[in-house]
């Protein structure tokens, strides 16, 4: 018989956070050597309310009032993570890089309709698929890409144009218009996290 006990917990976000990792089990990469984590995740920050329908008679006054709670959130990070995760040293995020202004600018109306929130519905929609091979980590949707060499600065980052398949009515992008990958310094805000 074994005994299975959780013995390392980390928490990221609150009500509204999502990754797709956590139903879909194509969603995340683990490298046994590194004893690491890459998924994509897409944290929110709660703030609660009140939603309240009043009914009121012909002169005015209120009658019934039935209130019910009401969440809203703000996104704080929509991105991609890798976690070292040892049973000794526990949890620790080791890379992370937030996307959220690139998705923002391409969901720009339903982002200010919401007031700052991402729902995971959208950031799904992408296509969204993270990874790593050898020593890169990278991110990949249907608008753009990012690969980042882990213990370095060096990233090289590439936004798709008019010519991907929802903008550009499904033509293919000509191998003379491919854009050069550019380094780090045209790369969004996203700064690895390395811990020493």
């Amino acid at each position: 018989m074994v005994n299975v006990e959780q013995i390392h917990t980390q928490t990221w976000g609150s009500r509204g956070s999502d990754s797709e990792a956590l139903y879909n089990p194509r969603m995340f990469v683990w490298d046994a050597a590194r004893q690491m984590l890459v998924l994509p995740m897409i944290l929110q920050k709660e703030a609660g309310g009140e939603h309240c329908n009043i009914e009121y008679d012909a002169n005015g006054k209120e009658v019934n009032r039935r209130c019910e709670p009401s969440y809203r959130y703000t996104t704080t990070f929509a991105g991609m993570k890798a976690i070292e995760i040892d049973v000794v040293g526990g949890i620790d995020e080791k890379y992370s890089y937030d996307y959220t202004e690139l998705l923002k600018k391409d969901k720009q109306v339903y982002y200010d309709a919401r007031q700052g929130e991402i729902y995971p519905w959208q950031f799904q929609n992408l296509q969204f698929r993270v990874g790593y091979l050898g020593d890169v980590l990278f991110a990949v949707s249907n608008l753009f890409a990012h690969f980042a060499v882990m213990g370095t600065n060096n990233e090289a980052y590439l936004e798709f144009d008019a010519y991907d398949i929802g903008a550009g009515g499904g033509e293919p992008m000509p191998i003379d218009d491919v854009p050069v990958l550019e380094d780090s310094a045209t790369a969004p805000e996203a700064e690895p996290v390395i811990n020493q």
